[in-house]
């Protein structure tokens, strides 16, 4: 398998310096800070729950249950199985983006704790996109480009390798397609009702 650590750091190299600039430095740290998503996710499911009806409900269910089977189960279990370490605490010269400034790395020390495997923030994303697409619609596929700007985003910052984020992308798929596949039927009664009431 050596092969694929090579590509990993061949991909790893390109998009974490290769394509680095200024506008990212400054964007891309603000744009996986998950305090910045409190206020419009608390907003988000208030107008839901008060004007979202059978699909809006079941969307926030569906979105919970995504969260605990993903972030809480599979990602936490997954980090405390795997520990792998972050690029930034073993590869020489990537550049670990923060809101304050960019550091280049210099590993000096084993990483016992490594939590680079998978992406908690790729799985999250991916979920809500593919629950979004399933409540509301093909025209809100466009919603899978933000999903693979935080892919990308977590490269770019230094936090994860690009294998990291693709198998995150994958294992979202898994467990989120069963999920959609458990509640198929009344996903299909509360979306259907919503369309007949607009009709």
């Amino acid at each position: 398998m050596e092969w694929f650590h090579h590509l990993d750091l061949f991909f790893l190299q390109l998009l974490n310096q290769k394509l680095a600039n200024g506008f990212l430095d400054w964007f891309f740290p603000r744009m996986a800070a998950p305090g910045n998503y409190v206020l419009p996710a608390v907003l988000l499911g208030v107008g839901l729950l008060w004007k979202g009806g059978a699909r809006g409900r079941l969307f926030l269910l569906l979105m919970g249950l995504a969260l605990l089977l993903g972030d809480c189960l599979l990602v936490a279990s997954l980090k405390k199985a795997i520990h792998r370490p972050r690029p930034h605490e073993t590869v020489e010269g990537v550049r670990l983006v923060t809101r304050e400034n960019v550091l280049i790395s210099h590993p000096t020390e084993e990483v016992t704790d490594g939590r680079s495997f998978p992406s908690g923030h790729v799985c999250n994303n991916v979920a809500l996109v593919m629950i979004a697409v399933a409540f509301y619609g093909k025209k809100y596929r466009w919603l899978y480009l933000w999903a693979l700007f935080m892919a990308w985003n977590r490269v770019y910052l230094g936090s994860h390798y690009p294998s990291d984020v693709f198998f995150s992308w994958m294992l979202s798929l898994g467990y989120t397609s069963a999920l959609l596949f458990l509640f198929k039927k009344q996903i299909q009664k509360a979306t259907g009702m919503m369309r007949f009431q607009k009709d």
